[in-house]
């Protein structure tokens, strides 16, 4: 689903214990399988359901994980006559089984995003444009309904700091690390809405023209944009007067515009002052013993700004 070999939206169904008496479990059946599936384009190992304990048979190809038992939604989909893949919503929860909460919150951004890093190391090219995968309240509905399940816990308190439609890896970081609590390296700042529609009047020429600007990370009932300026958008796109329009709509309709630039983003000390402007704004109080590059704030920014991905 992430590289588009499979098509969105998908059509869930439900699978029991019986549905896995063929099940490939040893490795000369995975070969099999792998030879039969032609959309089977993720790389080993694979992450593969047995029906129980005993059937587990874990190699170099394959990690076997028991099937959880009370699945009360539709939690998978047929890729062909053998295969069937988990939906992302249960792949949620199975990836909330390990990790920490940036983890789990970074993973749910992307698949509440509309754009997908590369599956492998060997395919790295970020997509973008892409439609979600899931979405926030759809994941929260399939954890709290299959509680049982291990990871449901994890997924439901890392829900409580994702956003929807993030549009790219960087706008996941900066409000990640906007609004992360301060123990994950966050600022504990409030939720914003990310590439919200935002509704002003165009001024072309002698006429006022309706019609629906975008924000990157919107704190609306403080009328607050957050504009994340990659140097790849304006290296190949060149719309810096374009930028400079929308900013004078939104600033007419009484929305105040902060850029924040890929320097600034990873300047430790400009990016606090970043931070202060926006609590300022939202009338959210910093606590002073909180700032600062506490040993939690690195290894956020380390995980999150030393990658490939900043750009």
């Amino acid at each position: 689903m992430r590289t588009d070999t499979f098509p969105r939206p998908y059509e869930a169904m439900l699978l029991g214990t019986n549905d896995l008496d063929d099940a490939a479990i040893h490795a000369r059946q995975i070969k099999e399988v792998e030879r039969a599936s032609s959309p089977l384009l993720v790389t080993p190992p694979y992450c593969i359901l047995v029906p129980d304990k005993r059937s587990r048979r874990s190699s170099k190809n394959a990690i076997c994980r028991v099937l959880p038992e009370g699945l009360t939604a539709p939690s998978f989909v047929s890729i062909d006559d053998a295969c069937a893949c988990t939906i992302p919503e249960l792949t949620y929860l199975y990836i909330c089984q390990s990790g920490e909460l940036a983890d789990h919150v970074q993973c749910a951004m992307e698949l509440c995003g509309t754009y997908a890093l590369g599956p492998n190391e060997h395919d790295r090219i970020t997509r973008y444009g892409l439609a979600p995968l899931s979405t926030k309240a759809s994941i929260r509905e399939y954890a709290e309904v299959n509680r049982g399940v291990r990871g449901s816990g994890k997924a439901l308190s890392a829900l409580r700091y994702v956003c929807d439609k993030s549009a790219s890896p960087m706008e996941t970081a900066l409000c990640m690390l906007l609004c992360l609590p301060t123990k994950s390296g966050g600022y504990g700042l409030p939720l914003p809405e990310l590439n919200a529609e935002l509704p002003v009047i165009k001024l072309l020429g002698s006429r006022r023209v309706e019609g629906v600007r975008y924000g990157d990370l919107v704190y609306r009932s403080a009328h607050l944009i957050i504009e994340y300026q990659s140097r790849l958008f304006h290296e190949y796109a060149g719309t810096s007067d374009e930028d400079e329009e929308r900013r004078d709509d939104l600033e007419m309709m009484g929305y105040h515009v902060m850029f924040v630039t890929p320097s600034r983003l990873k300047n430790f000390e400009r990016f606090e002052g970043i931070v202060q402007r926006i609590a300022h704004h939202v009338g959210f109080p910093l606590d002073p013993k909180t700032m600062g590059p506490t040993h939690e704030r690195l290894e956020l920014r380390k995980k999150l700004l030393e990658t490939e991905f900043v750009y």
